[in-house]
């Protein structure tokens, strides 16, 4: 059962894209999530903040298809917010406690306002790409405008 608007199967198209609510999916939020916790512990390696073992191990569990999506959503509902759910489940992923590595120094802010951004550059692409849709089917219908009135003068 749909419960707003965005989620109706009869309104949805009326109000969102499919890429904007790709854009603002779980999955791709989550990914996001993953993406950042991943490029933190190859960074931190590098800087000699985290050993490159750990890293190593929470890149090896930093891919979407290995978070439980319902344990996710379990997590979420019992904190708040999916953050914790999200290092929590890569961390219990990772071999010899290495884990305990994931998100180090971080704050759960750090990453949220992070994705957020991330989030918002895809929605000014996905809307950048629908205006030179908008534009070139407008410019296109102006020059078949002209023509028309051409041939109309012409006669």
């Amino acid at each position: 059962m749909a419960a707003s608007i965005i989620d109706s199967i009869i309104f949805q198209g009326i109000f969102s894209t499919d890429a904007m609510r790709h854009v603002w999916s779980d999955e791709n939020r989550t990914a996001k999530y993953i993406e950042i916790e991943r490029a933190l512990a190859i960074v931190q390696a590098r800087l000699g903040l985290i050993p490159q073992a750990a890293a190593d191990e929470i890149v090896s569990h930093c891919k979407l298809e290995k978070i439980d999506m319902a344990r996710l959503r379990q997590q979420t509902e019992r904190i708040g917010y999916p953050i914790l759910g999200v290092v929590t489940q890569i961390n219990q992923l990772c071999r010899d406690k290495l884990g305990e590595y994931v998100h180090w120094g971080a704050t759960t802010q750090d990453i949220l306002n992070t994705v957020l951004a991330l989030q918002v550059n895809e929605s000014l692409a996905a809307l950048d790409a629908q205006l030179h849709a908008i534009v070139a089917r407008l410019a296109a219908i102006a020059r078949e405008q002209v023509l028309c009135e051409v041939e109309l003068g012409a006669r």
